[in-house]
């Protein structure tokens, strides 16, 4: 007799609690595309990247889209990232959203988030 699972709720963390090689839920706000590209695979098809700024009221961080994903990369658009894996690149905090990473538009508001400068 199998035993039936039951699903969790995710729980969402702050920017600021992210740690690199950590698996996580988090609501952020788009800031601004740092850059896009199309690039071409060995099989001949093409692949769209983008690398935008991302973050809450507690911070900022870098995310990178592949392929369908790009299409949320818009400046002031709240999402919402599932399951988004967090690693260091050039000494900086990187959420990456791979094949396992879901991401949707977020019907509130994220406040606003901190400025660079």
């Amino acid at each position: 007799m199998q035993q039936k699972r039951t699903l969790r709720k995710p729980v969402f963390i702050k920017v600021k609690d992210i740690e690199p090689t950590m698996r996580l839920n988090v609501y952020v706000c788009v800031d601004s595309i740092e850059n896009e590209l199309e690039i071409k695979k060995l099989d001949g098809e093409s692949m769209k990247i983008c690398t935008c700024l991302v973050g809450d009221e507690t911070g900022v961080v870098q995310l990178k889209l592949k392929d369908k994903q790009v299409q949320f990369a818009k400046p002031n658009e709240s999402l919402i990232l599932r399951n988004v894996r967090a690693n260091v690149f050039k000494g900086h905090i990187r959420l990456e959203a791979d094949i396992w990473a879901k991401i949707e538009k977020a019907e509130v508001n994220i406040q606003k988030i901190k400025c660079l400068s």
